[in-house]
C-alpha cells in the first residue's frame, strides 16, 4: 500500500486542529455564559423579589357553589373600596357628640368591581368625650355600574360600623362593619349579598377591605359546569 504524501498528513493533521480549537472555544463560552448567569442571579432573584412586592395582590371571587335546587349560585370574595369625600359636622348635646355627614364618590375593585364611581354618603355619630373618639356609622354605597361574575348592573350597599379614632391624625379614623346589599338592577337584578369590612378613614378619603358572600340567580351553564364539580 501506498503510504500518505506529506501534504495529506498536514491536511489531515490541520483538520484536527480546527475541530479541537473549535471544541475548546465553544467550551471557553460555555463557561463564561455559566460566570455570568451566576453574577446576574442574585440580581434576577432580588428584581423578581422587588416586582412581586411592589406590584398589588389583585382581590378576586375565591369560591363559587351553586344551589340546584334554588337555581342559584353562591359567590364568596375580597376586595376594595375607594372613597373620596367632603366632611361637615356639628355639635349635639351634649357638646362633645358631633354629627359627622361625609359625601362623595366611591370605587370599588375584587368581587364587585365598578366600571364608574358611585355616589356614597356616611353618617357617623362621634363621641369625643373625656378625648376619645369612639363612634357608630351608616354608610350607603351607590353603584350603579359594577360587574359582578361577569354579570353587570348596579347595587346598593349599606354598611353599619364602629370607629375609633381621630381622623386627623396619622393613623386616622379605624372602622370595622357589616356590609348588606339592599337594592340592585341591571343583569344583577335579583341578588342577594352581606358580608364584612375594615376601613381606615382621614377628612378626606378612605380606603376599606371587605369580604362579602353574594348569591344571584344560576345560568344554565353555571349549574351544568358545577353539577359534577362541585365548589371552584
Amino acid at each position: 500500500m501506498i503510504g500518505r504524501q506529506p501534504d495529506e498528513f498536514y491536511k489531515c493533521d490541520s483538520a484536527l486542529s480546527q475541530r479541537e480549537l473549535l471544541r475548546r472555544a465553544r467550551k471557553e463560552r460555555q463557561k463564561t455564559m455559566s460566570r455570568k448567569l451566576f453574577k446576574l442571579a442574585p440580581v434576577f432573584i432580588f428584581s423578581s423579589t422587588l416586582f412581586l412586592s411592589l406590584w398589588p395582590v389583585q382581590a378576586q371571587t375565591i369560591e363559587k357553589r351553586p344551589d340546584e335546587k334554588k337555581r342559584r349560585v353562591m359567590l364568596r370574595g375580597t376586595g376594595n373600596f375607594f372613597t373620596s369625600v367632603l366632611r361637615t359636622e356639628e355639635p349635639l348635646d351634649p357638646p362633645c357628640v358631633f354629627l359627622v355627614t361625609r359625601r362623595g364618590t366611591a370605587s370599588s375593585t375584587g368581587l364587585i368591581t365598578t366600571f364608574a364611581a358611585g355616589p356614597i354618603e356616611n353618617i357617623v355619630l362621634q363621641n369625643r368625650c373625656a378625648g376619645a373618639f369612639d363612634g357608630v356609622s351608616s354608610t350607603v354605597y351607590r353603584l350603579d355600574d359594577v360587574l359582578i361574575d361577569g354579570r353587570r348592573g348596579g347595587i346598593v350597599i349599606d354598611q353599619e360600623a364602629t370607629s375609633t379614632g381621630d381622623p386627623s391624625s396619622p393613623g386616622g379614623t379605624i372602622a370595622r362593619g357589616r356590609l348588606e346589599i339592599r337594592g340592585s338592577s341591571g343583569e344583577l337584578e335579583g341578588i342577594r349579598g352581606h358580608g364584612l369590612s375594615v376601613t381606615r378613614a382621614t377628612l378626606t378619603e378612605s380606603f376599606a377591605t371587605y369580604w362579602m358572600e353574594i348569591e344571584l340567580d344560576a345560568d344554565p351553564g353555571d349549574l351544568s359546569r358545577f353539577s359534577t364539580r362541585g365548589v371552584q
